[in-house]
């Protein structure tokens, strides 16, 4: 950067007035497309403006299109001209077209940022005592030009633009006119501008010197636009400003340093995540009369902090209750008979697990149980009864003997549940979510946290609904209908559509990872001396995930707070399920090398409670430890086979996809879970 700097203060010297284009060169707007500018326009209009331009946005396009249409060769377009039309189509009056304009501005000014790199070469080179200039092909009037400008930094600005001085670069005639303008030789004049055609190759056409801008900002973790699946309207501004905002912070930071992995990563993947779903369920509340939102731990704990902005930025009125709640604390207390229901939760397989793992998650002693267990053929307590990478049970025999536990033992499993139940519906009766003004927000899935929850409130009262509000739910989750819970999903709703809910069942790990918290999950409840109190598991998290994880945290809520900062409330935009799908997706199927290095070292429990082994995302072996088999192992283990694969070579990863290809057969046949094994492998389900 050094050395750049110093060739272009060496240019930059040798004539006596450096001019810059404005926009995408000076100024870079925190929108994609320059006409988003006018959907951000329509999300702020007044009733009256409604009134008279319904679709504001496609209407100013249109204008714009017939006022180029209605000038002769040569001239150029003002923003007078532009609103002239609108004045003629739309019925606007001339005050009402003359706020519009000092809108656009406005707006103008509110979306763009300074290019850094500018802001360093014109202060070079008013330090060597060079006039600074900036020209634009733009129909916006100088005056206002010059307070966007100012407004960003550049001091005293002094501007040339096509609208006033009828002329622009693209033609030649700006420069000539400018020239002339200011009595000095073309030579004299080195421009800068991203245009090659207008702002290089004219500019040296007429004698000036020139450097063409290149080098856009590197939007590789941005997710991939589809042409064929346009953005709706209503959604538009926010996924254009979202990606828009990620540019602008990236820009202000790569010019000395590298940015920190998780600041970078919290802003540019979990704060827009974050952020959509805040904001639907701002929008999910206010159209349901909820005033009052309990987060389910762990999944809520992100968006404690997101709310308190919205609230501060937005005037949000929402009281959000962090609410303990787990699979482990409500399904467990929602059981009262042994059937083929609870059997299949309690003893739900998952990777690594052991003998003592299954009795010690359903808060029972092993020590007592072991007799039993080794008259069931057990060999011990540490006998591990589950494949580490499958989450399958190593023999068909194994499950079988457990449930031959779980029937042996289950005046003492009933007994343990109905404790636990007592001491949940004392805490539901202090939280009361069933009231009507309240729903209860959720990760989701299966849905079966709010499904035992519901049970439970229907227990003391039938004629409870409670209403449910969740990131995405499979089509399991019609047991909480059944149960007479109400259901309303943000990503994807019972299983649609499809293809976002295969992206998290994939991938459920990373999903999860976002929303995080710095405590394990809660697995009973205990009377303490400010009521009923959650008694925590260990946490998989050691303190440099946690940092990590902080981190992330931290710079996702600053993209919140940026972006409720540009829109006046929560109501002049719609949030995108279809933003945060492909997100997802780009981050999921597609991630980046180092992506993959730091995520791949968050620690992950494919579990329910605390039990079970704790795997990272996608850890590769240490040096001293790679071969074959631990690679093999460590890819079977890997909740995020993706992240795991972008760390190996091409050849590395068609070997391991492979081996793991027969090893799955062979697991599958071993354990009599073949057609269960198919069934997944071609359904996802």
């Amino acid at each position: 950067m050094k050395l750049i700097e110093d060739a272009i203060r060496q240019k930059m010297a040798e004539g006596k007035i450096v001019s810059f284009d404005i926009f995408d060169t000076a100024l870079r707007r925190k929108l994609v497309s320059p006409s988003d500018l006018f959907y951000a326009m329509e999300s702020v209009l007044g009733e009256r403006e409604r009134a008279s331009l319904p679709n504001f946005a496609r209407s100013r396009i249109s204008a714009e299109a017939e006022a180029w249409r209605r000038t002769r060769s040569g001239q150029q377009i003002t923003l007078a001209d532009i609103y002239r039309v609108l004045e003629e189509k739309h019925g606007l009056k001339p005050e009402e077209s003359v706020r519009l304009q000092d809108l656009e501005l406005e707006t103008e000014r509110r979306f763009t940022y300074p290019d850094p790199r500018f802001l360093r070469l014109a202060s070079i080179a008013r330090e060597l005592g060079l006039k600074v200039i900036f020209l634009s092909d733009m129909y916006l009037p100088s005056v206002g030009l010059r307070a966007i400008l100012e407004a960003h930094g550049f001091p005293n600005p002094e501007v040339f633009a096509s609208g006033d001085e009828g002329g622009n670069k693209a033609s030649g005639r700006l420069y000539r006119l400018v020239a002339n303008k200011l009595g000095h030789p073309a030579p004299d004049f080195l421009h800068f501008g991203d245009n090659y055609y207008a702002d290089y190759f004219r500019a040296r056409l007429n004698g000036w010197r020139a450097i063409h801008v290149t080098g856009d900002l590197d939007d590789r973790s941005l997710p991939v636009t589809d042409r064929n699946n346009a953005t709706p309207d209503g959604q538009r501004i926010f996924v254009s400003a979202g990606r828009g905002l990620v540019r602008a912070r990236r820009a202000g930071v790569s010019i000395e340093t590298k940015p920190d992995f998780w600041e970078e990563f919290g802003y540019s993947v979990a704060g827009p995540i974050y952020f959509h779903f805040l904001h639907w369920l701002c929008v999910q509340a206010m159209q349901d009369g909820v005033s009052r939102l309990l987060l389910c731990s762990r999944d809520g704990f992100p968006l404690l902090g997101g709310f308190e902005i919205l609230r501060k930025v937005w005037g949000v009125r929402l009281d959000t209750v962090y609410f303990y709640a787990s699979r482990r604390l409500f399904n467990l207390a929602a059981i009262r008979e042994i059937n083929a229901t609870s059997l299949e939760f309690l003893l739900m397989p998952t990777p690594g697990m052991k003998l003592r793992d299954f009795i010690t998650r359903l808060g029972l002693d092993p020590a007592v149980h072991a007799p039993l267990l080794g008259r069931l053929g057990f060999a011990s307590l540490d006998q591990q009864l589950v494949h580490a990478g499958f989450g399958r049970f190593i023999q068909p025999a194994y499950q079988q003997q457990l449930e031959s536990w779980v029937k042996a033992s289950q005046e003492e499993l009933l007994d343990q549940a109905q404790k636990e139940r007592r001491l949940v519906l004392e805490y539901f009766a202090e939280m009361a979510p069933g009231r009507s003004d309240t729903a209860v927000v959720d990760l989701g899935w299966k849905a079966t946290v709010c499904t035992s929850l519901c049970r439970l409130l229907r227990d003391t009262d039938p004629a409870l609904h409670p209403q449910t509000y969740y990131f995405g739910t499979s089509p399991h989750a019609r047991d909480l209908l059944d149960a007479g819970g109400q259901i309303k999903s943000f990503l994807f709703h019972l299983g649609v559509p499809i293809q976002r809910q295969r992206i998290v069942a994939g991938h459920e790990g990373i999903v999860e990872m976002l929303f995080h918290a710095p405590h394990g999950s809660p697995l009973n409840f205990r009377r303490g001396s400010r009521g009923i109190e959650p008694i925590f598991g260990t946490c998989e998290y050691d303190e440099q995930a946690l940092s990590h994880l902080e981190i992330m945290r931290t710079a996702a809520y600053r993209y919140i707070q940026d972006m409720a900062e540009l829109f006046p409330a929560f109501q002049n935009g719609t949030s995108s399920p279809d933003e945060v799908g492909a997100i997802l997706t780009r981050l999921t199927r597609h991630p980046r090398l180092e992506e993959a290095r730091n995520l791949g070292q968050i620690p992950y429990r494919v579990s329910y409670g605390d039990r079970g082994t704790v795997h990272c995302l996608a850890k590769l072996p240490t040096v001293s430890e790679r071969g074959m088999q631990s690679d093999l192992a460590a890819y079977e283990s890997a909740p995020w086979k993706e992240g795991y694969l972008a760390q190996v070579s091409i050849l590395h990863r068609i070997i391991l996809r492979t081996v793991h290809l027969l090893h799955s057969v062979y697991v599958a046949l071993t354990s009599g879970t073949l057609l269960v094994s198919l069934r997944w492998a071609f359904f996802r389900r």
